[in-house]
C-alpha cells in the first residue's frame, strides 16, 4: 500500500509537469487542477438520440458511469483525494452529462462521490458536503456562466450555485478549463432548501428523455420533469398530487390569481434576471421551480438560473422569456408588471454598480489572471482561438452599461405598458400590433407559428 502511495504521488506530479501546470508550493498560482484516473483508463461514453415525434432538440442516453479516483491539487498542495474506487466507500464515478452540449468534442461531466465531500474546500463545515458535482465546460471561451450566476445572486434568487474554475487532467490527458460546480438538487444545508415532501420541477424541452413527466396545460411541446423527488421515490399517489398542484398553479396564472400560488418576488426576480442578461434562449429548458411541500399551502418559487449560452444577445428588446411559459401571461398582466417596475426602480442602480465593480475586481484577481493563462492552454488543446479575459470583461461592462440605460428607458417612466411595446423580428419598435392565436400580445415571433397581425392571420417565416 505504501508503495502504491509513492507511485500515485509521482504519477500526479508527472501529469502536472507534462502539461506545464506544476507551481511553487509556498504561493500557489494558476487554477486548481482536477486529476481523474478511471479504472483501466476507461473513457465515459454515451449514445446520441434524436427526439420522437412531438419532441424537440437532441440529447444523449446510456451514459456510462465509469469508476475511478479524484485528486484536487493547487500547486503542490493536495486539497482533496477521494481514494481508489470502492463502491459505497471511496472513489468516484464520472459520466457525460448535458444534451446538445454533449455533442461537441469537449464533454461536460457529472461526478458522483462515494462519500460526501465539499470539492470546493470552502471550510471544515460539513454543511457544504454532497455527493453530486458537475464539471461544466463553460469558461473556456466566455464568462457567461460566471456572469449568469452573479446576476442570479444579485437579483436575490434564493440559491446561487457555488463554483470554481479548474483545469482537468483525465487519465493523463489535459482536458482544459472547466467549472467545478454544485448541481441542482435538494440539500437544505447548502443547495435548494425544501422539505422532504416538496418538489424541484423543471419545465423541460427534453421531457421525452426522462422516465417521469407530466403534461403542461399551457404548451404541449414542453412538459414537467423532476429533480426531486428521485425517480425511485416517485409513487403514483405522489405523482398525482404533484400533477394536481401544478395544474392549480397553471390555472392561477391564466386567471390572474397567481399571487395565491406563487412567491411573486421570485417570479419577478427570475424574469428580470433574464432581461438584464438579454437571454435570447431563456425558455427552452433549465427552467427550475420549487414547492416546499405538497401537504401545505406553501407557494411555488422560481429556483436558480441555469444555462447561459445565449445571454447578451438581445440589446434592444426584452428576453425571450416574456413570451414563453407562464411569463406569456404574466408579462401582459398589469399587476405583475407593476411589481416588476417597482423592483427595477428600487434595485436597478444598486445592481448595476455592484455588477460593474465585481467585473472590475475579477479582472484584477488572481483567479482572473490564472484563468487568462489557462485559456491559452485550453485553446491549444481544443484547437480554438485564444480570447483574452480582459476582452470578455470589457464586453460585459459595455453590455451592462448599455442594458442599464435601455431598461431605464423602458421601465423607469410611469407607463408600465412600455414593456409590452410591440417589437419586430429585429428587436426594434414599430406600431404593428401582433398577437398569438390566444389573443395575447407578443414581442418575439417564432418561425412556423401563427400570429394575428393587424387583424389577419400570418404564419411567421
Amino acid at each position: 500500500m505504501e508503495r502504491f502511495g509513492i507511485l500515485f504521488t509521482l504519477s500526479i506530479i508527472c501529469s502536472l509537469s507534462c502539461h506545464g501546470l506544476t507551481v511553487d508550493e509556498e504561493e500557489p498560482v494558476g487554477l486548481p487542477v482536477l486529476i481523474i484516473n478511471t479504472v483501466e483508463a476507461e473513457e465515459p461514453t454515451c449514445d446520441y438520440v434524436e427526439p420522437p415525434e412531438g419532441g424537440v432538440s437532441l440529447s444523449i442516453t446510456n451514459a456510462t458511469k465509469v469508476p475511478g479516483s479524484l485528486t484536487i491539487k493547487h500547486g503542490e498542495k493536495v486539497l482533496y483525494y477521494s481514494g481508489l474506487y470502492e463502491k459505497g466507500n471511496s472513489g468516484i464515478t464520472i459520466r457525460i452529462r448535458g444534451n446538445t452540449s454533449a455533442y461537441l468534442p469537449k464533454k461536460p461531466y457529472k461526478i458522483k462521490l462515494q462519500q460526501k465531500a465539499d470539492l470546493l474546500t470552502r471550510s471544515n463545515d460539513k454543511k457544504y458536503e454532497d455527493k453530486d458535482w458537475l464539471l461544466l465546460k463553460a469558461g473556456d471561451v466566455d464568462l457567461n456562466t460566471m456572469i449568469g450566476f452573479k446576476v442570479n445572486e444579485l437579483l436575490g434568487l434564493k440559491w446561487s450555485p457555488a463554483y470554481e474554475y479548474v483545469e482537468l487532467v483525465m487519465n493523463g490527458d489535459y482536458r482544459g478549463i472547466y467549472m467545478l460546480c454544485e448541481s441542482v438538487k435538494r440539500n437544505p444545508d447548502c443547495r435548494i432548501d425544501i422539505s422532504k415532501d416538496g418538489i424541484i420541477a423543471e419545465y423541460d424541452a427534453y421531457w421525452w428523455n426522462e422516465p417521469t413527466y407530466i403534461n403542461s396545460s399551457i404548451l404541449s411541446l414542453f412538459k414537467y420533469t423532476f429533480k426531486y423527488p428521485d425517480e425511485e421515490d416517485m409513487t403514483e399517489d405522489k405523482l398525482e398530487m404533484i400533477k394536481t398542484s401544478i395544474y392549480e398553479m397553471e390555472g392561477s396564472i391564466i386567471d390572474g390569481s397567481y399571487e395565491q400560488t406563487w412567491d411573486v418576488n421570485s417570479l419577478v426576480s427570475w424574469v428580470m434576471a433574464q432581461d438584464i442578461l438579454g437571454n435570447s434562449d431563456g425558455w427552452g429548458s433549465n427552467i427550475y421551480f420549487t414547492k416546499n411541500s405538497l401537504y401545505d399551502d406553501s407557494k411555488f418559487r422560481m429556483a436558480n438560473l441555469w444555462d447561459f449560452d445565449m445571454i447578451m444577445k438581445t440589446p434592444d428588446r426584452f428576453s425571450s422569456s416574456h413570451t414563453k411559459w407562464i411569463y406569456e401571461y404574466l408579462s401582459t398582466n398589469v399587476c405583475f408588471m407593476d411589481s416588476y417596475k417597482e423592483k427595477w426602480i428600487a434595485d436597478g442602480a444598486n445592481f448595476y454598480n455592484s455588477m460593474i465593480n465585481w467585473l472590475a475586481n475579477f479582472r484584477e484577481s488572481k483567479t482572473g489572471e490564472a484563468l487568462d493563462t489557462a485559456r491559452k492552454q485550453n485553446a491549444k488543446r481544443w484547437n480554438e482561438e485564444y480570447i483574452a479575459l480582459s476582452d470578455n470583461v470589457d464586453d460585459a461592462v459595455e453590455w451592462f452599461g448599455y442594458r442599464y440605460q435601455w431598461m431605464n428607458s423602458k421601465i423607469g417612466n410611469p407607463a408600465v405598458s412600455k414593456i409590452e411595446a410591440p417589437l419586430n423580428q429585429n428587436g426594434t419598435s414599430n406600431n404593428t400590433l401582433v398577437y398569438n392565436i390566444k389573443g395575447q400580445k407578443v414581442t418575439l415571433r417564432s418561425t412556423g407559428e401563427v400570429y394575428i397581425i393587424n387583424g389577419k392571420k400570418h404564419i411567421q417565416k
